[in-house]
């Protein structure tokens, strides 16, 4: 297991290494390119998928297949649930990881 050290710089001046049990993954390129495609998608153009879905949608519907543009928004909608759960998972684990870093404060 990987750990990181940080450097930290107290109130009075002296430094200190703190070790966190972080654990690195090395990922491969295909995963890594994915992720990161993932992540700036979200952060920079969150609108990319909505506008994807909608131009599937059009699609579908110009060639006259409504099975296909039904089959396309029920799929954005169950990927937008997936989306919504797992940002809820998240947002409880950052809750959790918080709470633990204040009770350690408190603690400590």
């Amino acid at each position: 297991m990987d750990h990181t050290n940080e450097k930290i710089i107290a109130s009075d001046g002296t430094k200190a290494s703190k070790t966190t049990n972080q654990p690195r993954a090395i990922l491969e390129e295909e995963e890594y390119t994915s992720t990161l495609s993932h992540i700036v998608t979200r952060d920079y153009f969150p609108s990319l998928p909505s506008l994807r879905r909608d131009a599937a949608i059009l699609e579908a519907r110009s060639r006259g297949d409504v099975a296909g543009a039904v089959a396309v928004r029920r799929m954005a909608r169950s990927d937008e649930m997936e989306r919504e759960r797992e940002w809820k998972e998240e947002m409880e684990e950052e809750a959790m990881v918080a709470e633990r870093a204040l009770v350690s404060h408190h603690m400590g």
